[in-house]
């Protein structure tokens, strides 16, 4: 694996290095996506600020900020950081930060259209989309809208995790810090598709790291093959719903870790970036992914349910009662009873796996060292006949999370009071 000095955070971090040989591939002509602004925009666009002129005269402008929600990205960094950083003005034409400063709207259309880049087969990996949507470029905290792709971070050295943020000198932490964060839309906290788990580092420079895991390709599969199937994660940097703005609420929570802490963490998740992350609804999802990344930096938190958790609350309040009850040596006779309890829910569900969704079979993934030199390597699900009989049935929903993240910070709050 490649080793990764977290002393390299204490400089800037530099921006990726573009990768030459793409320029020369066929270079695809950018459609822009026809204006969609409307009286709903317009008071989007209001509510942030924006000059109103720009939006009854732009419209391809209005669209293109709209298309890849740059307005909830340059609200929060105005929130996060000074107002006049981070804005869209009128001198003469529109102009947005770009690379570290205001560009006329014309010229930033035109620079994204250059330096378009395409893969072997044709699909845009830097510029915009056919429905106006941009690939390898994100607004940062620092240079505004500029060549990042939030996925592609730590492939190699050459391509460090890039702050979401910078704190002042007077905010700054004594200690490294790691803070765990779920959004959640307030109407539905506990279902599924309605939290998201996701992490911060922060570094006693200042600089804050946002990371967070999740896969287009479940997510967007609807029924019952989304929740069986299992496929790499996309593990990001930052976590898309740090900006989802009035859409979500918010809950973080913050824990002070020591630099020993902070530098095994680094390591596991640029590890993790190498290695690949798997993706599904019940076991390995966004809140695993956040509750394993505590755990490195010395957090425990349980967030696992099984058949018992299904059961009617009366059964489940009696067996947290007289679980707290039982002597310490006899807890494991409970987990084997347990586990016998989940033997026919997980014969059904890896039945399942293994038939329609190649839960034995695995998926492949190409890793490259720090030499590079590519290696395959391939992740299960069901690894054994053990494993079909006693893995499968447990899940992880982030309202769990989210429910000890709100119990924590209410204790917090009694003690200060």
């Amino acid at each position: 694996m490649v080793t990764v000095s977290p002393i390299e955070i204490s400089q800037p971090v530099p921006l990726p290095i573009e990768n030459k040989s793409v320029s020369t591939m066929k270079q695809i002509p950018v459609p822009v996506a026809p204006p969609k602004a409307t009286d709903k925009d317009l008071n989007k666009w209001k509510a942030a600020g924006f000059p109103e002129k720009i939006f009854h005269q732009y419209p391809d402008f209005v669209d293109f900020i709209f298309k890849n929600n740059l307005h909830h990205m340059i609200t929060y960094y105005q929130k996060n950081d000074k107002k006049e950083n981070h804005n869209i003005i009128f001198p003469q034409n529109p102009q947005l930060l770009f690379r570290g400063v205001y560009t006329d709207w014309q010229i930033i259309r035109e620079t994204v259209k250059k330096e378009l880049q395409v893969d072997s087969q044709g699909r845009i990996i830097k510029g915009l989309t056919e429905d106006g949507a941009l690939k390898g470029w994100f607004y940062t905290y620092d240079r505004g809208l500029d060549t990042w792709d939030i996925s592609t971070w730590g492939q190699n050295p050459d391509i460090p995790p890039r702050p979401i943020r910078q704190l002042p000198p007077e905010q700054c932490p004594k200690e490294y810090r790691f803070t765990l964060c779920c959004a959640y839309k307030n109407y539905a906290q506990r279902a599924f598709k309605k939290v998201h788990c996701y992490i911060e580092i922060t570094t006693t420079q200042g600089k804050v790291y946002n990371f967070g895991l999740w896969s287009p390709e479940i997510i967007e599969k609807a029924g019952i093959k989304g929740g069986f199937l299992t496929a790499y994660g996309e593990f990001n940097c930052p976590d898309g719903f740090e900006f989802m703005g009035e859409r979500v609420s918010i809950t973080k929570t913050d824990f002070d870790i020591d630099e020993k802490q902070f530098k095994q963490l680094w390591q596991w998740l640029h590890d993790k970036k190498q290695e690949g992350v798997p993706f599904n609804w019940t076991e390995k999802n966004c809140t695993t992914f956040a509750v394993d990344a505590a755990k490195v930096a010395g957090i425990d938190i349980n967030t696992r349910q099984t058949v018992v958790n299904l059961m009617p609350k009366k059964i489940q309040t009696a067996a947290k009662t007289a679980w707290n009850y039982t002597p310490s040596f006899t807890r494991p006779a409970l987990r084997t009873v347990e586990k016998i309890l989940c033997i026919v829910p997980n014969i059904f569900v890896n039945t399942l796996r293994c038939l329609l969704f190649g839960a034995a079979k695995g998926i492949e993934k190409t890793i490259t060292d720090k030499d590079g030199k590519k290696s395959k390597i391939k992740i299960r699900v069901i690894n054994s006949v053990k494993d079909f009989f006693l893995k499968g049935f447990e899940f992880h929903p982030p309202g769990i999370l989210l429910d000890y993240l709100k119990e924590h910070n209410n204790k917090k709050m009694k003690k200060l009071s």
